[in-house]
């Protein structure tokens, strides 16, 4: 199944508006010793969503289990279960972890009226999406897990970043992923932040759900 250019859309016109609030407001850390809220990044993105005209339901919880994901949008037509997470440490585990709660996402009866017909589309997506300030090598990393395997485990075990731990958990969300033929990419948000060199990257996997 191709992924939907609404979401590559969608996406794209976060990031492009998350780069014009930092240019007028900075990025500002949500707590002391953490960078940025992915509160923001959500923001940006259901704006986004809405502007493309889907509806939008933020911290719907899962039927499956006691989780929330982040947004559920839809236009009649395609409906997309989102989550998205600050990355301040690596924690592919934790990724991981997101990942397999959106792949069994099914939303629990409406308050008004029983059925939730909207997730009832002929086509349904999972995305996870991420803030990362970690640089160029984890995007490359990133980019190449679905696209060139061999080339990305190669690639993990030279990357200093993660201890062996890890590195474990990277490899098995990767494996993970290809699994659920999820697309992979990212869209520059920021690319020169308040010290030399450093910038802010989002991150982004989106896989198929079954009907």
């Amino acid at each position: 199944m191709r992924l939907p250019q609404s979401f590559k859309n969608a996406v794209a016109a976060a990031a492009k508006s998350l780069n014009h609030s930092f240019k007028v407001i900075g990025a500002l850390p949500s707590a002391p010793g953490l960078e940025l809220s992915e509160r923001n990044t959500l923001v940006h993105l259901g704006a986004s969503f809405l502007a493309a005209g889907f509806g939008v339901c933020a911290g719907p919880q899962s039927s499956a289990s006691a989780n929330r994901i982040d947004l559920v949008v839809s236009n009649q037509k395609i409906a997309f279960a989102l989550s998205v997470q600050a990355l301040e440490k690596l924690l592919p585990g934790k990724i991981l972890k997101q990942a397999q709660a959106l792949k069994d996402y099914k939303p629990r009866p409406r308050l008004d009226s029983g059925a939730a017909v909207f997730w009832q589309q002929p086509e349904r997506w999972a995305a996870i999406l991420i803030q990362s300030f970690a640089g160029e090598k984890l995007n490359e990393l990133w980019r190449s897990q679905s696209n060139a395997p061999e080339t990305f485990e190669q690639s993990l075990r030279q990357f200093s970043q993660l201890d062996n731990a890890g590195k474990e958990d990277f490899s098995e969300l990767a494996s993970c992923l290809r699994t659920y033929e999820a697309y992979v990419g990212l869209e520059p948000i920021c690319s020169e932040l308040e010290r030399p060199g450093e910038r802010l990257d989002l991150l982004w996997a989106a896989f198929p759900l079954s009907v």
